[in-house]
């Protein structure tokens, strides 16, 4: 049994850890909206020629709805309607910017699987707590876009398309694994109904658990899958862990799998933690093993900082650079973003 003012002490001491984590929070939204939203609901990659991507409204969506900003939601909802328009299979266009000839329109219809994913989920989740039937209507149609037009099967396996175009051939399907999304599919499982949910969230597993490369142990950014042998292998253009693949071991900590699970398939960025004793690394090259300091970023430093404290490891000197950059990171929304995940 506790004695009587230690246990008061420990549950004050949660209280205060709750009410400091809140402000912090509470500012970091702000200062996202204040940099990367436009009043019109835009959101704004300033660190790529201004433009906007699919991904960023979902990540912009899903922030706006677990800060309960149902105004700054329907912002971005509304512009994303206007301008973000649909490609032939229902698919949201990845990327709307400024043409060479000075107009603002959409650059590229293909999708990013990921954009799409965020979209529905924020729209879906926002539907449950406002009761608006708008955001469930876009969220169902884009779903059976994506089920229509981007499954794939390889055996026994389920895996989705990163994009309509250019991500397959007869014998081999490009992935990404950061697009991934193990607590998406888990929400949408239990939402849609779909079995095609849970069979995607069990070949994402498989993916996260055999497709490791190098002496290190990491995800990569792209992956390649054997059609007829379910082979994963190391994309040669893409061999390395770098600023996509920083988002797989975000996912897994956000996940729902147990915490044991949880372990398992983050043992080799726990080692990997370790080895920046002395300095903080970037992208590592997986068909090397090589490491490197190129490429750092906030991301990377938000990243590792949470799945260090998930871990239980000193985390200090990431916390420390951390919030140095993101103080003056007034470019990187992407950096920003994956921050704001690590707070939510």
């Amino acid at each position: 049994m506790w004695p009587k003012f230690g246990f008061l002490a420990i549950l004050m001491l949660f209280a205060l850890g709750a009410c400091a984590a809140a402000p912090r929070q509470e500012n970091a939204w702000n200062t996202y909206k204040s940099r990367y939203i436009q009043n019109d609901g835009r959101v704004i990659d300033r660190h790529n020629s201004a433009v906007t991507h699919s991904e960023g409204i979902g990540y912009a969506l899903y922030f706006a709805y677990r800060h309960d900003d149902t105004q700054t939601f329907e912002r971005i909802f509304e512009w994303y309607r206007s301008n973000m328009h649909h490609n032939a299979q229902g698919l949201v266009g990845w990327k709307w910017g400024e043409t060479p000839q000075g107009q603002w329109q959409m650059l590229s219809h293909n999708n990013a699987t990921d954009g799409d994913l965020w979209i529905a989920y924020a729209l879906l989740l926002m539907s449950q707590r406002t009761g608006n039937h708008t955001y469930a209507k876009e969220a169902q149609t884009l779903l059976s876009s994506i089920k229509q037009h981007l499954v794939r099967k390889a055996g026994t396996l389920s895996v989705l398309l990163p994009g309509i175009e250019g991500f397959e051939t007869e014998q081999t399907l490009k992935l990404n694994p950061s697009y991934l999304l193990l607590e998406v599919f888990s929400y949408l499982s239990r939402i849609d109904g779909d079995p095609i949910w849970n069979a995607l969230h069990g070949s994402a597993l498989k993916l996260l658990e055999e497709a490791r490369f190098s002496p290190l142990g990491l995800h990569s950014d792209w992956v390649l899958l054997d059609r007829s042998t379910q082979h994963f292998s190391l994309d040669p253009d893409a061999a390395y862990f770098g600023y996509d693949a920083i988002r797989v071991p975000l996912m897994i900590v956000r996940s729902d799998l147990s915490d044991e699970r949880k372990r398992k398939l983050l043992e080799p960025y726990r080692r990997y933690l370790e080895m920046m004793r002395y300095a903080t690394l970037g992208r590592a090259e997986l068909n090397k093993g090589s490491l490197s300091l190129y490429d750092l970023s906030g991301a990377h430093l938000a990243v590792y900082a949470a799945v260090g404290r998930f871990l239980g490891m000193d985390t200090a000197r990431f916390e420390a650079e951390l919030s140095e950059r993101m103080d003056g990171a007034h470019e990187d929304y992407y950096a920003f973003s994956l921050y704001l995940f690590t707070l939510s």
